[in-house]
């Protein structure tokens, strides 16, 4: 992604969010990012397993 995209969406994110941000959503959001630059893996991927993982372990 283009540095622009990136600030952009880490701007857009930080304003759209009201609450403070918890500890293990930064990690998922932390692992998430190194796994889609450094491991090369598809978004769409990230996304449907950030959804799994959300579902299994937050479900009350």
């Amino acid at each position: 992604m283009r540095p622009v995209i990136v600030g952009l969406l880490a701007y857009t994110a930080w304003t759209v969010v009201p609450t403070p941000l918890r500890l293990d959503a930064v990690v998922i959001a932390v692992v998430a990012f190194l796994a889609l630059v450094f491991f090369d893996i598809h978004p769409i991927l990230l996304i449907v397993g950030a959804t799994l993982f959300g579902v299994v372990v937050y479900a009350r």
